[in-house]
Formats: C-alpha cells, sequence, structure tokens
C-alpha cells in the first residue's frame, strides 16, 4: 500500500486569529475571522484564514468557498492557489489539486511548497516519475525541508528503489528526527528491502511519537505477517482499522494473515469488507478466491478468481489457483487451461507447472504430467508437491521404485507429508513389500489419523499378509469414517472370507458395488466368495458383471468358467477358460481347469494335453497332476494315473482327492503285483490295510516285464497275508469304505456341504445293507448316493458333473447316464411332469397328443442338456412335435406362448427331438 504524502503548508501571516491557529485552536481561529470578516467582508487575509482554519477543522469543502472568494479578487495570489491544493487533494480531487499547485508555480516558480504539494499529487496519483522530480525541484529550492526529502523516499519506493529510498529517509531524519510521518513510511522501504524486524522497529518509532497513527499500525502487521508472526499481524491490522476503518488494504492483508492462520471464515469476512470498499481490488478478489479454495467451496472460488481476472488478466496467481479450484471440481481440461495461462505468463512458476501435472495425471496423460513435474523440480528442487505427485505419476506407469524414490524425495523435504507416507505405501504394495507398506501406512496414520484411504489399504496389506483379524479392524476403522468407502468395503469383503465368514464377506461386497457399481474387481471377488458359498448360479451372474467392465481381465474368465464348470455346463465352462487363455496364455491354473472342463465332456485325451501344457509351466501345481491322474484312470491307464497321483501326493499330502485316487490304485495294482514305482513314503500308512506289523520280508516273483518291487518286499507281503486272513464275507465291508471314501472324496471335489455328504453316506450304508456292494459296484454305488442326496437337498449338481469327478471307466458312465435317461431323476422328473400338465392343460390337448409327448421325453438324456434347469422348452417341443406326428398340429408361436418360453428355444428343443 501507498500511503498518502504530507503536503506542505505554506506560512502565513493572518494577523486576527494566527495565534489560535498556532495553537491549534481552529474553531476560535474560524470565530475570529469570521467576526473581522463580519465588519469588513474585503479583508482577503481574513478569507484566507477562515479557509486554513476550516482545512484545519475538516470542512474543505467550506474552505474552497473561502479560497475562491479571494482569487476571484486576485488570481495571481500563488499561495492561495497552493491552500487551494491542499484542500482539493484533501477532498481526493487529485487532478484539481495538481492544476492548483501548477497555477501557483507558474506565478511563482520559486515556491518550495507548492513544488512539494505538486509532487505528492503526482505520487497520490501514481505518477511517480514525475512526481520524484518535483520533490527535486522543492530539494533544490530548499534542501532542508525534511518534507520534500520525505516525498521523494516515498517515490524511490515506489518506484523498487529501496535502497536509494532509505538513504532518502535517513536524510530526512537528520532534518527532523521525530517526524513520525518520515519513519512510518521509511519502515515501507525496509519492508521492500524485506527487512521485516528493522521495519518493525522503524514503525515502533514512529508509534512512540504517535500511537494513533493508522499507517505505522499497518505496515507493521505486513512486516509481522512476513515474519510469520500471523497472530501479532492481525492485532496490529485490528488497531490500525479502529483508527482508520477504510483502509481496503488493511483489510486485504487481515485476511492473508487470518487465511495463513486457517482461519477462513473470518478471513472471507475481512476480504469482504476489502471489497465493498473497494470493488476493483484484484488482489482482493484472489484472496477471496483462496479462502472459498481452503473451504472446499471450489464453484464460488472459481467466481472469484474470475472476478479478479476481468480486473487484472495478467494476474498469474490466480490463474494458478482458478486451476486447482477448476481441478478439484473435476474440470480438469479448463485446469489444464488456466495453468497453461498463468505459465504463459511466469514460465518458471514451479506452482503452476506442478498443477499442470496434476491435471494431467488426472486425464490418465502420465507421461505429459511426468514432465510437468521435471520442470517443476528443475525450478524447484525443494518443492514437496512436485516430488510427491511425481511418484503417483510413475505408480500409475508401473514404475514402483522410481515412484518410491520420488516419495522419499517428498518426505526428505516434509517428513509430516501425511500423503506422501500413503502413496508410498501404496508403492510398495505394489511390489508386494507389504511390511515396508504397513510401516508407511501407520507413519500416514499417525500424522493424520482420519484418513480412510489410508485405513483401508492397511486392512488389504494386512490381508494379504494373512492377519485376516487386523485386516478387518481396519477397514471397519476406515468405515467408520467414510461408510462409503468402497474399497474399505470391498477388502473387509475379502478378509472376511479368508476367515471363513462368507456370508458377511458377500454382504461386504454387495455394499461396495452399492456404492461402485463399475467397480469391476469387486464384482470379480464377490463371484470368487459366491462360488466358495456353493452359488454357483449367482457367482456366474458376478462374473459376468465384472466382465462387463472389464472383458479382459483372464482372472474373471478363469472364474467365470469354474463356476460354469461346478454347474455341469462343460461346454460353456471350457470356453471360458478358452477366453481367459486368449490375455494369458501362461497361466498353469487355466490350462489345468481347462482339462477338467475336458475330462467333464469326457474328452480325456484333449484334457491330458491340457494337464501337461500346465506341468510345463509349474511342475509342482497339485491339482494338474490330480487332474492329469483323473484323466489317465479315466483312460484306463492305471499305472500312469497311479504316478500322477503320487506325485500330486508328494507335492501336497493334503489334497484328498489324488490320495484317494492313489489309494484306490494302488489296491488295483497290488492286487495284479505291477504296483510301479516310485512309492510314496505314507502309501502303507494311508492304505486301508495295515502293514506294521508285515511279516517276514521276501521278494516276490514278479511276471515278465514288472517293474522291480525289491524296493518294498514287506508291503507286498503284508499285502497277500491280508488277504488271507480276511474271509470273503468282510470284504463288503471293505467295499462300502471305499464307497463312502468316494462320497466324501467326490463331495469336497464339488463343494457339497457336509451335511448333505452324511446323507449321501447313509444312503449308500443303507443300500449296502440291502444289496451286498461288491467291488465293482463301489464307484457307481458312490455316484448315486450323493447324486440322490444332492437332489434330495435340492442342490444344483447334476450327475454329469458328479461323473466327472468319479472314478468311473467310460462304460461305467456310459450305463449311469442311460440309467437317470430312462428314469429320469428326483426334481427335473418332477419339473418336466408338472410343465407337461401345465401346457397340456393350456393347450388343450388329447390324450394321445400327450402320450405320445411323454413317449418322446422318456427316450431323451434330458440330463444331458443345458435345459435341466428348465425344462419347459424340452417339453414345449416334444408337445410340439407330438401334435405334428399325431396330425393336430399346432403353431410355433401358440406352444411356445403357452409354455412361457420363446419361440427360438422351442425351435431349438424340436430339432433336438427330431434328430
Amino acid at each position: 500500500m501507498g500511503m498518502c504524502l504530507k503536503r506542505r503548508i505554506p506560512i502565513y501571516k493572518l494577523g486576527r486569529g494566527t495565534e489560535e491557529i498556532d495553537k491549534g485552536l481552529y474553531q476560535a481561529a474560524l470565530n475570529s475571522f469570521d467576526a473581522v470578516l463580519s465588519s469588513d467582508p474585503a479583508d482577503y487575509r481574513a478569507w484566507i484564514g477562515r479557509g486554513i482554519a476550516l482545512a484545519y477543522l475538516g470542512n474543505f469543502e467550506d474552505a474552497l468557498l473561502s479560497y475562491d472568494r479571494v482569487l476571484a479578487h486576485n488570481t495571481e495570489d500563488a499561495l492561495v492557489w497552493v491552500f487551494r491544493g491542499v484542500a482539493l487533494a484533501s477532498l481526493n480531487r487529485l487532478s484539481d489539486a495538481l492544476a492548483s499547485n501548477d497555477r501557483a508555480i507558474a506565478i511563482n516558480p520559486g515556491d518550495a511548497a507548492a513544488w512539494i504539494n505538486r509532487g505528492a499529487d503526482l505520487a497520490d496519483l501514481g505518477h511517480y516519475v514525475d512526481a520524484f522530480a518535483s520533490f527535486e525541484k522543492a530539494i533544490a529550492l530548499n534542501p532542508d525541508d525534511p518534507l520534500a526529502w520525505a516525498g521523494r523516499s516515498t517515490c524511490l519506493t515506489n518506484l523498487g528503489r529501496y535502497a536509494d529510498a532509505l538513504t532518502s529517509f535517513d536524510h530526512a531524519l537528520t532534518l527532523e528526527p521525530d517526524d513520525g510521518y518520515i519513519w512510518t513510511n521509511r519502515s515501507n522501504a525496509l519492508l521492500g528491502l524485506g527487512r521485516y524486524a528493522d521495519a518493525i522497529a522503524s514503525c515502533d518509532r514512529a508509534l512512540g511519537i504517535d500511537r494513533r497513527d493508522p499507517s505505522a499500525w499497518y505496515f507493521r502487521g505486513v512486516a509481522l505477517a512476513n515474519l510469520g508472526r500471523y497472530a501479532d499481524a492481525v492485532a496490529s491490522y485490528d488497531r490500525s482499522l479502529s483508527i482508520d476503518r477504510r483502509n481496503a488494504y488493511a483489510w486485504y492483508n487481515r485476511g492473508n494473515a487470518l487465511r495463513s492462520l486457517g482461519e477462513y471464515e473470518d478471513a472471507l469476512v475481512s476480504y469482504d469488507r476489502a471489497l465493498k470498499l473497494d470493488q476493483k481490488n484484484a488482489n482482493a478478489w484472489t484472496g477471496h478466491g483462496n479462502a472459498l479454495l481452503r473451504l472446499g467451496r471450489y464453484s464460488d472460488a472459481v467466481s472469484s478468481y474470475g472476478k479478479a481476472l476481468q480486473i487484472n488478466p495478467d494476474d498469474h496467481v490466480a490463474w494458478n489457483n482458478r486451476g486447482v479450484a477448476l481441478g478439484a471440481l473435476g474440470r480438469y481440461t479448463e485446469a489444464l487451461a488456466s495453468y497453461d495461462r498463468a505459465l504463459s505468463m511466469n514460465n518458471d512458476d514451479a506452482l503452476a507447472w506442478t498443477g499442470r501435472g496434476v491435471a494431467l495425471g488426472a486425464l490418465g496423460r502420465y507421461t505429459e504430467a511426468l514432465d510437468c513435474f521435471e520442470r517443476a523440480l528443475e525450478i524447484d528442487p525443494k518443492n514437496a508437491p512436485a516430488w510427491y505427485n511425481r511418484g503417483n505419476a510413475l505408480a500409475n506407469l508401473g514404475r514402483y521404485d522410481d515412484a518410491l524414490r520420488s516419495y522419499d524425495c517428498a518426505l526428505s523435504i516434509n517428513p509430516g507429508y501425511a500423503t506422501a507416507w500413503y502413496n508410498r505405501g501404496n508403492a510398495f504394495l505394489g511390489i508386494g513389500q507389504l511390511e515396508d507398506a504397513l510401516r508407511s501406512y501407520d507413519r500416514a496414520l499417525e500424522i493424520d489419523p482420519s484418513n480412510p484411504c489410508a485405513w483401508a489399504n492397511r486392512g488389504n496389506a494386512l490381508g494379504i499378509l494373512g492377519r485376516y483379524a487386523d485386516a478387518v479392524a481396519s477397514c471397519d476403522k476406515a468405515l467408520a469414517l467414510d461408510p462409503e468407502n468402497a474399497n474399505a468395503w470391498t477388502g473387509r469383503g475379502v478378509a472376511l472370507e479368508k476367515i471363513g465368514r462368507r456370508i458377511e464377506a458377500v454382504a461386504s461386497y454387495d455394499k461396495a458395488l452399492a456404492l461402485d457399481p463399475d467397480h469391476a474387481l469387486a464384482w470379480y471377488i464377490r463371484g470368487t466368495a459366491l462360488g466358495n458359498l456353493g452359488r454357483y448360479k449367482d457367482a456366474l451372474a458376478s462374473y459376468d458383471r465384472s466382465l462387463a467392465l472389464n472383458p479382459r481381465d483372464p482372472l474373471v474368465w478363469m472364474g467365470r468358467g469354474v463356476a460354469l464348470e461346478k454347474l455341469g455346463r462343460f461346454d460353456h465352462s471350457l470356453a471360458s477358460y478358452d477366453k481367459a487363455l486368449e490375455f494369458n496364455p501362461d497361466d498353469a491354473h487355466v490350462w489345468a481347469n481347462r482339462g477338467n472342463a475336458l475330462g467333464g465332456l469326457g474328452r480325456y485325451e484333449e484334457a491330458l494335453l491340457s494337464y501337461d501344457k500346465a506341468l510345463a509351466l509349474d511342475t509342482d501345481l497339485t491339482v494338474a497332476w490330480t487332474g492329469r491322474g483323473v484323466a489317465l484312470e479315466k483312460l484306463g491307464r492305471i499305472d500312469d494315473a497311479f504316478r500322477s497321483y503320487d506325485r500330486a501326493v508328494t507335492i501336497n499330502p493334503d489334497d484328498a482327492v489324488a490320495r484317494t485316487g492313489r489309494n484306490t490304485l494302488y489296491g488295483q495294482l497290488s492286487h495284479l503285483n505291477i504296483l510301479p514305482p516310485p512309492y510314496a513314503s505314507d502309501l502303507a500308512a494311508s492304505n486301508a490295510v495295515g502293514v506294521a506289523d508285515a511279516g517276514p520280508g521276501r521278494t516276490a516273483d514278479l511276471p515278465p516285464g514288472s517293474p522291480d518291487l525289491t524296493l518294498r518286499p514287506r508291503l507286498l507281503y503284508s499285502l497277500r497275508q491280508h488277504r488271507k486272513r480276511n474271509p470273503a464275507g468282510t470284504c463288503s465291508n471293505l467295499h462300502l469304505a471305499s464307497a463312502l471314501s468316494e462320497i466324501r472324496r467326490m463331495g469336497s471335489a464339488l463343494g457339497v456341504p457336509c451335511r448333505v455328504r452324511e446323507d449321501a453316506e447313509r444312503l449308500c450304508s443303507s443300500k449296502s445293507e440291502e444289496d451286498r456292494l461288491t467291488g465293482g459296484l463301489v464307484q457307481s454305488a458312490a455316484v448315486d448316493a450323493l447324486y440322490h442326496a444332492c437332489q434330495q437337498a435340492s442342490l444344483p449338481v447334476t450327475i454329469d458333473a458328479i461323473i466327472h469327478v468319479s472314478r468311473l471307466s467310460k462304460h461305467e458312465a456310459a450305463s449311469i447316464r442311460d440309467t437317470y435317461a430312462v428314469q429320469g431323476s428326483g426334481p427335473l422328473k418332477n419339473a418336466i411332469s408338472e410343465d407337461l400338465d401345465r401346457i397340456s392343460s393350456a393347450l388343450k390337448i388329447d390324450d394321445s397328443q400327450r402320450r405320445r409327448a411323454e413317449e418322446l421325453l422318456s427316450g431323451q438324456n434330458l440330463l444331458n442338456t443345458e435345459e435341466v434347469q428348465e425344462p419347459a422348452g424340452i417339453v414345449a417341443a416334444a408337445i410340439y412335435l407330438a401334435a405334428r406326428e399325431t396330425g393336430k398340429r399346432r403353431t410355433q408361436s401358440e406352444v411356445a406362448k403357452a409354455a412361457g418360453v420363446g419361440i427360438a428355444t422351442l425351435r431349438n428343443r424340436y430339432r433336438e427331438l427330431a434328430e
């Protein structure tokens, strides 16, 4: 702020009244002059004295009238023109004041007071060069006039020549050391030099002379604010404003100090007061916008910056901060344009380069963003936000190691940078350094415990480390802070699922997806959880939602394939696995699952190729060895199957399917004396027959070409002794035990609940008591019991799904399928019967048509079709075909409408029946 310069009031001997003016008794002086004029209206000295008294009393308009009365009599009185100029300046009529002083100088070029006042008028008009010249002229006329030196110094200050100004002020003080006005203006020069402590001392000296000097209090506040003493600065501004409440600059700078103290609402009040006094104060509009920005009122902030830029389009700070506000509103393209305007005015503005990079990053243009941060850091290597945002850009480019180095640079500058610690944790999470990630999250939360994202990602890291209870607690903390944090709900679900609380996990995923329906990952893991609950249809729907959002995710395609496989839809499952391999051909698990699907379709040779591909990628993949064993067993290659099962058990002794398969084949091979080497160390212990007390060891006589069994002679001896000791009657117990073991194995492989497996075991045991269970019927009995138990429990498990995980030979599997095709199956048969009744009634078909439809349906292997869950289509097709054959035709549209299926479905099922 510039302050109005003092004017020099010329010394004028006025006669009567002069003494009162000298004593400051201005009203008494006015009364004296009025008394003179009442007796002699032509006493022009009295008119001058009256004007001076009125001016001192602040009545400048009447003072002007008095001066004009004199000038009407004598236009060449230079001193009156000077007095008149002082009155006009006091009324802020600076151009008129300048004209009066110019007239005085024209009359008397040697009038130093006129030159001083002319300089003051020019300075107050902002014409500092011309003002300086006027003060120089005054000094030439009177070198010892401190007011001329003070005016000269003020011009130098406003011209940015602070050192020269200070020298000039100091000279003025040698002439008038107790002039508070000079001490006050001297502080302004010191502010320009950055000597804030000296500026405060200069203001204090001025205030020692006059405690009610508003400018001294104001400049003192500016100095204190520059020293970071914002509370003291506010107190100084308040003192200044208590004396002069119309100082717009004091209100503006008070707002700045309050904003620095974080008191944004109070700052807004100050800016509003400043703008009420001066609507054209661009800086006040910018400050107003800054306070709104801090309060999160981004739209209002953009409006304030707009008003600032209307007044001063070259305010690069306003352009920069407008970009920040636009970015916060998600208007990144507009923000980018704002930053570009700021940089067009100041290409070395590190903050603008940083903001521009942030906007580019938000637009996904990470490489360009990185260039901006590099430019910002060239300008200011200590710019912590630039290092931090550079780290973000690098992390988004997958360059986590480089990102970590950037975060570390930001933290070396500002160790309390909470978001840098948080994103540092995210970078460690990205490269799998979980303990380091945890430490970073913990540090971020020490600084800012109210960051829900840090709590959520901390929970994710804990979950990956297997600390599931801690993970749930961390996610709960995030949700307490932000109940709508979808990431926290997702992480919570993952942790809950890991500790077996799957229903709660699904509820968490549902909450996450209600908040963010486009969260592809959440749909995927929700599908996994539903699959683990045996809700394969729901899982399939979840996977499909995920793929609708991201059709190129191989993990989702694999999960979808597993769900379809569990539903017995092996052809569709195979297609999903193929899709997964299209995006990631090196995923051993997908190749293994593809083998399972091919096995479910009975394509065991192709399944073997898939398993072999999986094992080429991962030689220790248990599920591939197990699946390979099943396929080989189905193909009758018992010895190779045994080796595959044995390899699976060696890798994972807890693989129940492989152990059961190996033990079953062990019995068969040992019976034939063709058990292949090598053996797993726990073969005998895991077999149904104990060998701990075997008899004396001897080597078996082997047929030509049999493997060498000399490594285990005691084992074979024990097996033979066991067979001799057990009468044939007890074999049925062994067969039942094998069947029950098979039920447990198949049930586990299919994810059948324990209670249903137990029901299947009871069914199998009951059947064994009624009919003697022979060795050849073990597998069939196990399949039959498990299927019926699943049907009774209304589980969507098809006979094909059970056959797929069974150890039935091709011939046995075909026989089972034929049996169920003729007999029908519980729920399916009931559904077909109900649909047949319903559609027949709706169409009013006769008995002959119905009988023919029943014949057509009884001859179909319905379990081998996709209509197993919705038989209405196949029933409608049977009725339509029966109507054609009996000569009582019905239209496809008529039958489809009665059945509640589409014409395309009816047509497809009809073709299948006709074939």
